[in-house]
């Protein structure tokens, strides 16, 4: 059989592994099965590069072009796609009509139990919006009498991000009319841990005002401004913002709270942070999702990894 490496696009095989690995126990395959490691170099090769141990895979090499080809084929569409509708290239009435059309798609989908891919298709939309929309956003959540509005107003100027989303935040933070449960359960939803709509506090600036708002919310009884807090120190370029994740990556009683933490010093961290979390104990358990500590398992993993590739030199 002939193959070539290069049409297959291994530079890409990376984006493909958890797609190869969902398939797998539908696809062993006793017939033409490839020979063991070591017996197919081209084979061996190809598994090294999409991360996939040879000796637990029974895939074919003409399985492994067929998957990897459609995946490639179904990202460039992708970004193809979302380089012709970026928002940078809307004027600005453009960007006003189509933050309207976002809020009110999100508003009436909000709560349906919609098809998975409805919500691929609503989640793609969040990358065409930019900071210039978060005005619009705000002013919807401030006028709108529809409460559902409201709070999808709320979570889309933080997705849109920039200074006016951040100091809306920080406003809304220290309102003492914003109800602790509902401040707690929104800043949690943003950690990464909301399966449906994957907002972030990614894209918000943290400047001195909302860093020292999130130092103080690091020290609350609630786990969910204390996740808030970590995440919004990962953005935070404070001398004294690693020292806090610090503390909260080691001893923190919620196990979600210390995986949010080793996530932000990941993203914010030095060669020191590196050697601290590849010092920082891991726990026992070998238990995966939904175990406690398999946040902090996987939030370990990522960062020394996300780390040791921007120190590689």
């Amino acid at each position: 059989m002939t193959l070539s490496l290069r049409r297959m696009g291994i530079p890409f095989a990376g984006l493909i592994t958890g797609f190869v690995a969902g398939l797998l126990p539908g696809m062993v395959r006793p017939r033409e099965e490839m020979p063991p490691s070591g017996k197919n170099p081209a084979r061996d090769r190809l598994l090294r590069t999409a991360h996939v141990p040879p000796s637990t895979v029974r895939l074919t090499l003409q399985e492994l072009s067929i998957l990897q080809k459609g995946e490639i084929e179904r990202l460039e569409v992708e970004v193809a796609r979302l380089s012709a509708v970026s928002g940078k290239g809307m004027s600005r009435q453009q960007k006003l009509d189509f933050a309207r059309q976002v809020c009110e798609t999100y508003a009436a989908e909000y709560e349906a139990d919609m098809h998975p891919e409805r919500k691929h298709e609503l989640k793609r939309m969040l990358y065409e919006i930019d900071e210039e929309m978060a005005p619009y956003f705000i002013d919807r959540y401030r006028s709108d009498p529809d409460p559902t509005i409201r709070w999808v107003s709320w979570y889309l100027a933080i997705a849109a991000g920039g200074p006016a989303a951040a100091e809306f935040l920080n406003s809304w933070l220290q309102d003492p009319a914003t109800p602790a449960d509902r401040r707690a359960g929104l800043l949690e939803s943003l950690c990464g841990f909301d399966e449906i709509i994957p907002f972030s506090f990614k894209k918000i600036p943290v400047a001195e005002s909302l860093g020292t708002t999130a130092v103080r919310f690091s020290e609350s009884a609630s786990p969910g401004d204390r996740m808030g807090a970590a995440a919004l120190l990962g953005n935070s370029e404070a001398p004294g913002s690693e020292a806090v994740l610090r503390r909260m990556a080691g001893s923190d009683p919620d196990q979600k709270v210390r995986g949010v933490a080793i996530r932000s010093l990941g993203r914010i961290g030095t060669r020191e942070t590196l050697a601290y979390l590849r010092n920082c104990p891991s726990p026992a358990s070998n238990v995966g999702y939904p175990d406690p500590t398999w946040y902090v398992k996987a939030a370990l993993a990522e960062s020394i990894n996300e780390l040791q590739l921007r120190f590689s030199d």
